[in-house]
């Protein structure tokens, strides 16, 4: 049976190609799966045009994660931590502390951004300490994230 691959298979062909395979394999495996359709004139066109839309929008998530990170590596963040008479630090500043406030701030700068929190990528312990810092983070869809480094500065209330 002749199938067009929606998805990669290993050891069967990439995405976009017309494959045969068993019929057996076809419907119980790649068509149950979702990864392949029968093959004909219109799968075919249709595949390129959902493939050219995918396309499409991965180059404005790919451009709006650039934007996001030239904003973000220029606009320190700032936060406030209740602290002791003598400096000691009672909470922290934690990943999903950071990544609302760049949401916040995504948000402010171009109301239609359509990045979510899934997709701001940060990897790092709570910060207990106060002062500049900088972050690490990836902006964007995991297979095409824009690395950028962000500036922190916690401030006693």
């Amino acid at each position: 049976m002749k199938v067009v691959l929606l998805k990669t298979v290993e050891k069967i062909g990439t995405a976009g190609e017309v494959v045969t395979v068993s019929d057996g394999y076809a419907r119980n495996f790649l068509i149950a799966k979702g990864l392949a359709c029968i093959a004909g004139q219109n799968d075919q066109q249709k595949w390129e045009e959902g493939k050219k839309r995918e396309d499409q929008k991965n180059e404005e998530k790919i451009k709006e994660s650039q934007d996001a990170k030239v904003l973000l590596e220029k606009t320190p963040l700032h936060f406030s931590v209740k602290t002791s008479k003598d400096g000691g630090v009672f909470s922290s500043v934690q990943e999903k502390d950071i990544v609302e406030k760049i949401t916040q701030l995504l948000n402010q700068e171009n109301p239609k951004n359509s990045l979510t929190q899934k997709e701001l990528h940060i990897k790092t312990k709570p910060i207990k300490e106060l002062g500049p810092h900088e972050i690490p983070i990836k902006i964007g869809p995991s297979q095409w994230a824009t690395p950028a480094t962000i500036h922190i500065t916690i401030e006693a209330e």
